[in-house]
């Protein structure tokens, strides 16, 4: 770091807290070399708590933390739940004192847009924050960062075909969300039912036009209250309560019993406890599918548009369980799913490694020497 006596970083967390378990970790493997002084930025006050525990359970100082700066019209945008809106206006308000860093970490790519809102002397660096197959709309926004870091070899060369990434502008680490899940795997979902049955973690999208939930849910809930064999989390997307005003929460809620546990709002969806401890995985188009297989184990995915998935990259891990069409086949996919899981496993293994890279865990101390090679 010749060119800076002190390099200064802000760790940027524009949307919901579940942001910074994507990149609280490499804050903390950065801001260890000396002379790096690292300030993590948040918009939700709840990411605060957040960033406390990950440096808590990482064993780290407790984290530098700055609320972003809001006008009164973001407030009442933000009370409106128009959270997308929230984004671009918090960084156009932000953007003067964000400029003043050598170099800015964000874990989204509405971050991209600092260079239209005139944030021009730091490096822009992104750290994308799943490792999955999903098609994503705003991924042409990649392009506006200087720096990319990469989960694995098999979105570094979609990246690269897609002209997303350029030589020398990226680094493949992994995934710096397993080192803090890793860290946080004594936290068992404990107390959640009366029985010691196995459990079934429904993780749905939350986009709704992706999601599984309106068409699958009522077949799940008649399906498991009318079985002894397992109980059921549901646990989808954080982001699929956040723009409901409280009306999907209250509806989600009602599918609670004895066998089913609904989870709408614990740090438990957002800190990979149900992905780490579950032992079927029922999904759509999710990317967490892969933190699931880190420890291989039976899936099962809903096909809720009838869409051709085969040989679509797109749809790589519905290779990885058996996929169901209609409602009415879920339930006795999920009850021969540990039956047929042998025949999925050695590719479940694969596909792991060429997400989340090999070794799995090291991500952040592999991102932030990456990040500090880059930044010379």
């Amino acid at each position: 770091m010749q060119a800076y006596a002190v390099m200064n970083v802000a760790f940027l967390y524009i949307a919901e807290p579940y942001q910074c378990y994507h990149g609280a970790s490499l804050a903390l493997a950065l801001g260890a070399y000396a002379g790096v002084d690292v300030v993590n930025y948040y918009n939700f006050p709840e990411t605060r708590e957040h960033l406390k525990r990950i440096g808590r359970v990482m064993g780290a100082p407790e984290p530098d933390m700055k609320f972003l700066d809001r006008s009164f019209p973001i407030k009442m945008h933000e009370a409106a739940k128009r959270l997308d809106r929230v984004k671009l206006m918090l960084l156009r308000q932000n953007a003067e004192e964000l400029n003043q860093y050598d170099a800015i970490v964000a874990t989204e790519y509405t971050a991209g847009f600092l260079r239209k809102l005139g944030v021009t002397r730091p490096k822009l660096i992104l750290v994308l924050h799943g490792a999955g197959d999903r098609l994503v709309d705003d991924e042409a926004l990649m392009r506006d960062f200087d720096f990319t870091l990469l989960p694995g070899p098999k979105v570094e060369q979609y990246s690269l075909q897609k002209n997303l990434v350029r030589p020398g502008h990226y680094a493949t680490v992994g995934l710096p969300r397993m080192d803090v899940c890793a860290a946080m795997q004594q936290d068992t979902p404990e107390g959640l039912f009366s029985n010691p049955r196995p459990f079934v973690l429904y993780n749905a999208h939350c986009k709704r036009k992706l999601s599984s939930l309106p068409r699958f849910m009522p077949a799940l809930f008649k399906g498991f209250k009318g079985q002894s064999r397992y109980n059921l989390v549901v646990a989808p997307h954080i982001k699929t309560f956040h723009k409901s005003l409280g009306m999907k929460t209250r509806f989600m809620k009602r599918y609670n019993a004895p066998t089913i546990h609904v989870d709408t709002q614990s740090d438990r969806l957002i800190d990979m406890t149900y992905t780490a401890h579950a032992d079927i995985y029922v999904g759509d188009v999710s990317s967490q599918v892969y933190e699931f297989l880190v420890k291989p184990r039976p899936c099962v995915f809903l096909n809720t548009t009838g869409i051709e998935w085969r040989n679509n990259p797109h749809f790589l891990h519905w290779n990885l369980g058996e996929v169901v069409d209609r409602p009415e086949e879920v339930m006795p996919a999920i009850m021969r799913a540990q039956e047929v899981h042998a025949r999925y496993r050695p590719l479940q293994e694969k596909l792991v490694k060429d997400s989340l890279g090999d070794p799995v865990l090291g991500a952040s101390k592999r991102g932030a020497a990456a990040i500090i090679r880059f930044m010379k």
